[in-house]
């Protein structure tokens, strides 16, 4: 096996590294948003951290929905496009994987099992902090719509909150309305 052989795959290790990384945090990133939601006393550490006085004064800018939109729906969007961008990235990733792969087949076949062992075994870290910070910034978005929400039309958000999204925004709603008393 020559040298170069050898220095081309360890910086396709690497990369196979930074790409379970990234797609393995892709992965964990909905379940984590979720459970997310579903701690109180994370969503009151948001709300601490933020401060009680910005938030309010961030509800308290105007914001001109577009004809048509609604609260429900601006919220739905934000979820969904944040939905839409992790699964983008996740697939790109993987794409470049399979690209890794087969250069990887024609460097050795060994390499292949040095890159899939590389790439699986990111399966094991924790979340990225990027990925978490894109959860975090979700999050502080949601708590200022739904605020703004319920301070102009506080049974629509009580009802789309308590009723209609339960398991997402029950714990939200209500940390929401508690804290920001």
């Amino acid at each position: 096996m020559t040298t170069w052989k050898i220095i081309i795959e360890i910086i396709i290790g690497f990369l196979s590294i930074l790409i379970g990384a990234t797609f393995w945090s892709c992965i964990k990133t909905p379940s984590f948003f979720g459970r997310t939601l579903e701690n109180v006393n994370e969503l009151k550490k948001f709300i601490s951290f933020i401060g009680k006085d910005n938030i309010i004064e961030s509800a308290n800018q105007p914001i001109t929905l577009p004809e048509g939109l609604n609260y429900d729906t601006l919220i739905s969007l934000k979820i969904r496009s944040s939905t839409i961008a992790v699964n983008k990235l996740r697939n790109l990733i993987f794409l470049f994987f399979i690209f890794i792969l087969i250069l990887s087949y024609y460097l050795n076949i060994i390499f292949i099992i040095i890159n899939l062992t590389c790439f699986f075994i990111m399966w094991f870290s924790k979340i990225s902090t990027y990925a978490k910070n894109n959860v975090f910034d979700d999050i502080i978005t949601l708590i200022s719509y739904i605020y703004k929400w319920y301070q102009i039309e506080p049974g629509k958000c009580m009802n789309f909150c308590l009723i209609e999204r339960p398991k997402l925004f029950s714990n939200i709603f209500e940390t929401v309305i508690t804290e920001l008393k």
